[in-house]
């Protein structure tokens, strides 16, 4: 139950229609997961580039981003060589918007890893735990890959009693170290009988 926890925490946040010269609103807050629990809860796995960004109004009123994505591989759901994935949250041109607080923003160039909800009735997905369930791909002058994860201005609870979790800013892993237990996730995740593109 305590993986749902965290998708109910993005949906019951606050969506702040804002306009590009007002100040960002308060951070979101999500319990705190491990890499195991972002994947039971994720509908979606994939590690991919990201091509385009384009916000579009959706039928009840906010701003949604459509992300061109280029995959390179997919951890968890159905592989696919390109995909488009909606995200709530964007500005339109004319600078109206929706931002949920929290919520990471995802550019066109990006490298990234991704663990993602199932759509929602709009067709809408949200990241898994707000910004834990985005990291970052990048590589040093040599060549080394590594995976970044900035808490992207949300809070993090830890324990029953919703106790706020230290912001550290910024997580970093070996790329082939969050790989591999990326794959073990999956294979526990597999293991427990639940299939994908839904739950057991």
């Amino acid at each position: 139950m305590r993986p749902f926890l965290c998708v109910a925490a993005i949906l019951l946040g606050v969506a702040l229609a804002v306009r590009q010269d007002r100040p960002d609103p308060i951070a979101g807050t999500a319990l705190r997961l491990d890499l195991d629990e972002l994947v039971t809860a994720a509908d979606l796995v994939l590690e991919a580039r990201v091509v385009s960004a384009t916000p579009v109004e959706a039928p009840d009123g906010m701003v949604h981003t459509d992300y061109q994505l280029a995959v390179d591989r997919t951890f968890w759901g159905l592989d696919q060589p390109v995909r488009t994935v909606r995200l709530p949250g964007g500005v339109l041109p004319s600078g109206r918007g929706t931002m949920i607080p929290g919520m990471p923003e995802l550019r066109a160039g990006e490298d990234l890893i991704l663990m993602l909800s199932e759509p929602s009735h709009l067709g809408s997905r949200v990241v898994i735990g707000l910004s834990q369930g985005r990291w970052l791909v990048v590589a040093d002058g040599r060549g080394r890959k590594f995976a970044l994860r900035p808490q992207g201005g949300a809070t993090l609870l830890s324990g029953p009693g919703g106790v706020p979790v230290e912001d550290h800013g910024i997580d970093v892993l070996e790329y082939a170290d969050l790989l591999a237990r990326l794959e073990a996730a999956v294979a526990a995740k597999r293991a427990r009988g639940i299939e994908e593109g839904g739950q057991k």
